[in-house]
């Protein structure tokens, strides 16, 4: 599955200069074997609807979509939001390194249930932040540049 969403325009901000003046944030559920039933990453939702003021935003669940290099060069977005439980952790590397490959300039911010409780595995795959917890305060701050000892 893809979402995509325009950020809220606020007064200051108009559609002629949108595409210059916001970021864009591609935010990703990897794929994982399982058996159950197939449930839209609700987290990754809540930090979507979070950042729709500060970012365009992307949101690829790959169980229904997998991520691509093409879409990724197609949506060139300025940072890279990725979840990850123990079982999907692997995957989420893989596409970190993909990304660091393809743009290094994109800042990839790792969170999720694994990455809460193992925060250095998700440092060594080479994330630029590592969120513990609930990501929407600190994608909103992160988005907002403050600075990394403000959050």
């Amino acid at each position: 599955m893809v979402v995509s969403t325009l950020p809220v325009l606020s007064e200051k901000h108009s559609i002629a200069n949108f595409y210059s003046s916001y970021m864009k944030l591609l935010l990703i559920h990897p794929y994982f074997p399982y058996r159950g039933k197939d449930l839209f990453p609700l987290g990754l939702g809540y930090i979507a609807s979070a950042a729709r003021k500060y970012a365009e935003i992307k949101v690829i669940d790959e169980i229904v979509h997998p991520f691509t290099i093409e879409g990724f060069r197609a949506f060139d977005p300025d940072f890279v939001g990725i979840t990850a439980t123990t079982p999907s952790f692997n995957r989420a590397g893989k596409i970190i390194s993909i990304i660091k490959k393809e743009k290094p300039s994109a800042k990839v911010i790792f969170g999720g249930v694994h990455v809460t409780f193992k925060p250095e595995k998700a440092l060594n795959a080479y994330a630029d932040i590592v969120v513990r917890g609930e990501g929407e305060e600190a994608f909103v701050e992160i988005l907002s540049y403050k600075t990394l000892e403000d959050i």
